[in-house]
């Protein structure tokens, strides 16, 4: 391949990919007029099903007391820490991760159900854990800022009394 032809080549690639970022991130502005409903259980009264910016992951479902909910910032996520939607969000077959954006994207509970114990299926707060926890270990061994995750009350929001 001559250099003009490698120039050429290498020039719509990076046109292509621009074009796929600018897609994607157009897709995720998109989906928060969408309803998307949140993570785990309730909706609190700072969290609003139709607000992708502000997530709430709460612990109902269990059969004794958790943890206060977790705040999750999905824009914050996806634009300042620029992760891609399928980071977190999947779907497995086969051992693929089939999940994509343009899709059904369901609620966590509705596959990592605390009530029901299933042979190889992750418990909703196990799977939160592993999710959250993990990306935020892996940001501090590249010596990258991250939030609060080795103590509960750095992501966990304190239980209001009844």
């Amino acid at each position: 391949m001559d250099r003009k032809a490698f120039w050429n080549v290498l020039f719509l690639l990076v046109l292509v990919a621009l074009v796929f970022t600018g897609w994607q991130m157009a897709t995720v502005e998109a989906g928060t007029t969408q309803t998307a409903g949140i993570s785990s259980g309730d909706t609190g009264e700072k969290a609003d099903p139709r607000n992708l910016n502000l997530i709430l992951l709460n612990n109902q479902g269990y059969k004794k007391k958790r943890k206060g909910p977790v705040e999750f910032t999905h824009k914050k996520h996806v634009y300042q820490y620029r992760l891609f939607c399928w980071d977190c969000h999947h779907d497995y077959k086969d051992g693929q991760n089939v999940w994509v954006p343009w899709g059904e994207t369901k609620r966590c509970n509705q596959c990592h159900d605390p009530k029901n114990k299933e042979h190889n299926k992750i418990m909703l707060q196990k799977a939160f854990h592993y999710q959250c926890k993990g990306c935020h270990k892996d940001l501090a061994k590249k010596k990258m800022k991250t939030g609060a995750y080795r103590k509960c009350g750095g992501c966990h929001l304190k239980m209001e009394k009844k």
